[in-house]
């Protein structure tokens, strides 16, 4: 998919669609999740599809986490994962995004400018900065806030962190990140030992 992909959404005709198309059960502890499919009809007659997860991933593994450390908050947060966790995280059939398919997910909406917005759901937990969820990809806050160290900054924002699988080097990977008062989504670079969320995609 990859390379391919991206030369298409960013330099061909298309027409694109987000469909809920069904939902799926983790054999390992019976989680469903429902996922959805980004469909592709491209100006030259062919076609492509991508599909995620439109849920965090809640499988329970070593050095994984609820979000602010309450398992209540599994059901409606997933789970959060160090690096080396994430990786092999994801159900049979499905694997961890990398860098690129990040990539191709935001040049679907406009690019990293724009595509937070519309990967964010409608919820008020993100206060002021709610998406449209054009994408279906409903995301919602899964950071606790954290006050920040130095005096007269704004105050801490609604924030969802998910992983790559792609790394930076021995020590960080890199992560997507969305806040509340952006509508970009931002690449960054996480420690490996920080514990973020995690979207699977269906292996081609």
């Amino acid at each position: 998919m990859k390379k391919l992909l991206i030369f298409l959404f960013l330099g061909a005709g298309f027409f694109l669609s987000a469909q809920e198309v069904g939902s799926f059960t983790d054999d390992r502890d019976g989680n469903v999740y429902s996922f959805v499919s980004y469909s592709i009809d491209v100006v030259d007659g062919s076609k492509s599809e991508i599909i995620w997860m439109s849920e965090n991933l809640r499988y329970n593994i070593e050095k994984s986490r609820c979000y602010n450390n309450s398992e209540s908050n599994c059901d409606d947060y997933g789970r959060q994962y160090i690096y080396s966790e994430a990786i092999k995280a994801c159900p049979k059939g499905w694997h961890l995004p990398s860098d690129e398919e990040w990539y191709v997910l935001a040049n679907i909406y406009g690019g990293i400018s724009s595509a937070g917005e519309h990967l964010k759901n409608k919820s008020s937990l993100w206060k002021n900065g709610a998406g449209t969820n054009k994408s279906l990809f409903n995301a919602n806050p899964n950071q606790p806030l954290k006050e920040h160290k130095f005096k007269n900054m704004p105050p801490p924002q609604p924030t969802a962190i998910f992983w790559s699988s792609t790394e930076k080097n021995s020590d960080y990977a890199w992560d997507w990140k969305l806040v509340s008062i952006w509508n970009k989504i931002q690449r960054w670079e996480g420690a490996k030992t920080e514990y973020n969320c995690v979207r699977c995609v269906k292996d081609n």
